[in-house]
């Protein structure tokens, strides 16, 4: 007897089951990444403020060998990263980096705590503005001093190691402030539609579809302008998506739209190339990919009210 053989049809019907399933699978997932150590090609400068000598840059998680938050990272990375560099991203002259101890580092991470792979690394990073005294009220809680411990002992057991042996002189030093973030899910209008400027304003306040980037680009200007020798550093998890809609929200608000972006022959560096170009352009080069969907989106959308 042969055997009897399941009807084609029903094969063909689960296809579009299984593409759908996938579909939805790789948006409720794609916010999960693996914890990675900091790595020092996605550190780049994203701006410099001549009055204040301060600097604003941007890179993934500083998360040390031993699975720490370590800040020690970021200001030893970015002084290696200024000694090598000829000059600035926008051809700004920086400072020498003899007085770059005296540097004051305000990291603004971009974490979720609703994302499984995230909260231990956040918690973290609490953790350790527990120990410089800049705890805000949401995070005064038995498991938070407890955390801080934890934290601060774990600091000394390594204070021995080149990356930590200065971290206690650090501990005032450093400021975190969590700015969480993830991007739109919609899309903006063409940009061959010309829609009024009061019209575009009530879509923008109605929608707020930068998920607050647009309002986080001048909370790092203002940074940079009253707070004197101080790093602002951003990061998310890797470096690439949160973080490039965030500093790609900064160049074009501000970088991008003055004169002070022009380079010392006086011409302009992203001539030939539009705004938004130029910014993919950057966050492809760190990320060798282009961002994900809902940073990409918002971008567009800080695009579309930056454009006249």
């Amino acid at each position: 007897m042969t055997r009897p053989q399941r009807p084609r049809q029903q094969k063909v019907k689960m296809l579009p089951l299984t593409i759908i399933i996938a579909i939805i699978a790789s948006f409720l997932f794609q916010g999960v990444q693996i914890a990675a150590s900091f790595d020092y090609q996605r550190l780049r400068c994203v701006d410099y403020n001549n009055a204040t000598s301060s600097y604003l840059f941007r890179g993934n998680l500083p998360m040390n060998r031993h699975g720490m938050f370590d800040p020690t990272l970021v200001v030893n990375s970015i002084q290696t990263y200024l000694q090598e560099a000829q000059n600035l991203e926008y051809g700004k002259d920086y400072e020498a980096t003899s007085s770059f101890s005296n540097k004051k580092l305000i990291v603004v991470s971009l974490l979720s705590k609703h994302a499984s792979d995230e909260k231990s690394m956040l918690m973290k990073e609490l953790s350790f503005r527990y120990t410089c005294s800049n705890i805000d009220d949401d995070f005064n809680t038995k498991e938070g001093r407890n955390n801080a411990q934890q934290q601060k002992q774990q600091l000394c057991s390594h204070e021995n190691d080149d990356n930590n042996k200065n971290i206690h002189q650090r501990l005032q030093e450093v400021q975190v402030l969590h700015r969480p973030i993830v991007g739109s899910w919609m899309l903006p209008p063409p940009s061959w539609y010309i829609i009024p400027h009061f019209i575009k304003t009530l879509i923008w306040n109605w929608c707020q579809p930068s998920d607050g980037a647009w309002e986080m680009a001048e909370e790092l200007k203002l940074l940079l302008q009253h707070n004197q020798n101080t790093i602002v550093y951003v990061h998310c998890m890797r470096g690439i998506d949160r973080t490039g809609l965030l500093s790609g929200t900064y160049m074009l608000r501000y970088l991008l739209q003055s004169s002070d972006s022009k380079n010392n022959n006086g011409d302009h560096p992203y001539l030939g190339a539009t705004a938004t170009d130029k910014v993919n352009s950057i966050n492809y080069n760190i990320g060798h990919r282009p961002i994900n969907w809902p940073a990409q989106n918002a971008l567009e959308w800080v695009s579309w009210r930056t454009a006249n």
